[in-house]
Parts: C-alpha cells; structure tokens; sequence
C-alpha cells in the first residue's frame, strides 16, 4: 500500500490481506491536524497495489471552522468580569455563589478555569458542570 497527504508518516506500507484503510491510518501515525477526511471511507477494504491520498482541507473549510471555534469561545462566560446575572446563568450558581465568585476575583485573578475550585463553595462537581461555559479572558 502506498499512503500520501495529511497523514503523519507517508509511504509504502505492507498490510495483512482484507485490511481496511482504518488499518493502514493507524499504521502510518494517523491524520495530521489539515486532513479532510469527508471523503474517505475507513472501511474501505485495501489491495496490495492500492494508492491512497489523504487530501487537505480546503481553506475554506478551515476558515469556517476558525470561525465557528471564535464564536463559541465568545460564547462563553469570563469569570474574571462577568456581572453577577451572568454567572448566574450558570448551571446551579445563585446569588450566593455568584457573590462568593465576585469576592474571590476581586483579590486573586482568576488565571485557569481550574481556579474557580479555590472560590467557597464551588466543589469539583459544580465545577465540572460548568466548566465548559466558562473561560478567563
């Protein structure tokens, strides 16, 4: 078999018979982070001579995707200056724990989002269930 493009160690690789592209992905080091994979088929069973070519993504896709990654992460709440309504709607922040959270920042800065655990009353569960709504710039 013979791999080229957006995979981690392009070349000829010997594969058992009734292998599957899966197979020899995994084999050669797997996809880099450009591969566009929308067109392969990993089951796709393999012959000795086969010649396969992982293709980029298209810049437009990437752009797309750029995008849609800036808009969720403007989605999300910065815990270091928002107000107290919005940490409020936070899955099981009241007015306690919003308070507790403003209090903390106004002396420490929260640097990671792992910080959040340091503010009184706000255990790994709590933490777990908001952290992905949540960032600190």
């Amino acid at each position: 078999m013979y791999i080229t493009g957006e995979v981690a160690n392009p070349g000829v690789y010997y594969i058992p018979e009734e292998s599957r592209l899966d197979d020899l992905i995994q084999i050669c080091g797997g996809f880099t982070q450009n591969a566009d994979i929308s067109e392969l088929n990993l089951a796709e069973r393999l012959s000795d001579s086969d010649k396969v070519e992982v293709p980029k993504i298209v810049n437009e896709e990437k752009i797309e995707y750029e995008e849609l990654q800036q808009e969720e992460d403007s989605n999300l709440i910065n815990i270091n200056n928002a107000t107290k309504e919005e940490l409020k709607t936070l899955n099981g922040i009241g007015d306690t724990l919003a308070d507790n959270i403003i209090n903390y920042r106004k002396i420490n800065k929260f640097e990671t989002i792992e910080d959040l655990l340091n503010v009184n009353g706000i255990g790994k569960s709590k933490f777990n269930s908001i952290k992905e709504y949540i960032c600190v710039n």
